[in-house]
């Protein structure tokens, strides 16, 4: 979770200053680039439960992961080239990187079918402590090289993270949602050890 938050913390803490002082917008037009930001994550989080109950939460997790590696490279390319463009940018990425967040809770409740509200609690006190050092890490590597190194990194951990997404606990009863097959095909045959135990 450590590294694939980065995605989510590089754009929740780092955005506004990246667009204002390296990009040049006002201040006011970042800050609603980062609303925008957020307001696409609602969304994202609502589809991203739904396709979790439907797909399997790793296969999930795994996908928007891709994703929102692939999504903030195309939006730090985009914001260098032509700054009309951000807002488009903006609304997948936030749609895809904050999607993750719910379904990584619902697999820490199912590994704690009895007690989760007490997981549930420890999930959160560790998504805002990882938060906390991916903010700490990001901002020594802006800091140093530049908010674009520190996006750059922050794309190299989602694609570090995946290994690690792939091994993903299922139910441990073997209970909730089964996988079940995507209309995606070829592609879903592709990402098969995805599938849930």
């Amino acid at each position: 979770m450590i590294m694939r938050g980065m995605l989510v913390s590089s754009l929740s803490f780092y955005m506004v200053y990246y667009l204002n002082v390296d990009i040049g917008l006002q201040l006011d037009h970042a800050a609603l680039m980062l609303a925008l930001f957020e307001l696409a994550g609602v969304g994202g989080a609502l589809a991203g439960g739904m396709l979790s109950d439907r797909y399997g939460r790793r296969s999930t997790v795994f996908i928007a992961t891709v994703l929102g590696g692939v999504l903030l490279a195309v939006f730090l390319f985009v914001v260098k080239t032509n700054v009309a463009w951000v807002p488009i940018a903006l609304v997948p990425l936030g749609f895809v990187t904050l999607s993750i967040t719910p379904v990584l809770q619902a697999v820490v409740q199912d590994q704690f079918p009895d007690n989760r509200a007490t997981a549930s609690g420890l999930f959160i006190l560790y998504a805002f402590l990882t938060r906390s050092v991916n903010a700490l890490v990001l901002g020594m590597v802006g800091e140093r090289f530049g908010l674009d190194a520190a996006f750059t990194l922050a794309i190299i951990a989602s694609i570090v993270a995946l290994p690690l997404i792939a091994r993903l606990p299922g139910p441990p009863d073997g209970s909730g949602q089964a996988y079940k097959s995507s209309p995606l095909g070829p592609l879903a045959e592709a990402f098969s050890f995805l599938k849930r135990d």
